[in-house]
């Protein structure tokens, strides 16, 4: 399936993280011919519940998601005087790591230590995650709704990111009017690899 081909809202928007016992390296990645296959291999089954072991799948799904950051390479531009000029110039500099922070719809149950996103809060070992941009709900069902195969989020138009990360912590903000919500904050430790689709 190509690009989401018209203006909409994402809001079936989702962000997977893969089971770090079957992960690449970076350089395994980045040195490969077939990056994006490499990258779909890990999201093929999703972990049926968030408490459930790994070995269940190979990917579990973050729920609840009210908003997400921006996502993508930032720009590297630099604003540099020149003297005897009006206004400065620009010029390629080494861009920084957009600040991922994630708002949720908080579920206690779902961050508990016992499960699986609950216990990578802040155990210092690399991620591979996965955000998919859908304006529609994959027609799949069951554990391959959500995966990054033609029978997943293939069914629709679908535009990916991977990237490499770790899961440093999260905040709970109660809250007495509305819904109590949650932030997931994760460091960037790789480029963004993407825009792809799943076919």
């Amino acid at each position: 399936m190509a690009h989401s081909q018209s203006i909409g809202a994402g809001m079936y928007t989702i962000l997977s993280m893969a089971n770090p016992a079957l992960l690449p390296s970076i350089e395994e990645i980045e040195l490969s011919g077939t990056r994006q296959d490499d990258l779909d291999a890990m999201f093929a089954t999703e972990v049926a519940n968030v408490g459930g072991a790994a070995a269940d799948g190979n990917f579990v799904r973050l729920r609840n998601i009210r908003e997400f950051p921006g996502l993508g390479t930032p720009p590297n531009l630099i604003n540099v005087p020149v003297f005897g000029q009006p206004t400065s110039v620009q010029v390629q500099g080494q861009a920084d790591p957009i600040s991922f922070e994630l708002g949720v719809n908080f579920v206690g149950s779902e961050l508990d230590e016992a499960t699986i996103i609950g216990g990578a809060v802040g155990d210092g070992k690399l991620k591979l995650f996965r955000v998919v941009i859908l304006q529609a709900k994959p027609s799949g069902v069951g554990a391959t709704q959500y995966a990054s195969t033609s029978a997943g989020v293939g069914t629709v138009g679908n535009s990916i990111y991977y990237f490499f990360g770790k899961l440093e912590a999260t905040t709970v903000q109660p809250n007495l009017t509305d819904a109590d919500q949650s932030t997931y904050t994760v460091s960037i430790q790789s480029q963004f690899f993407g825009l792809y689709t799943v076919d």
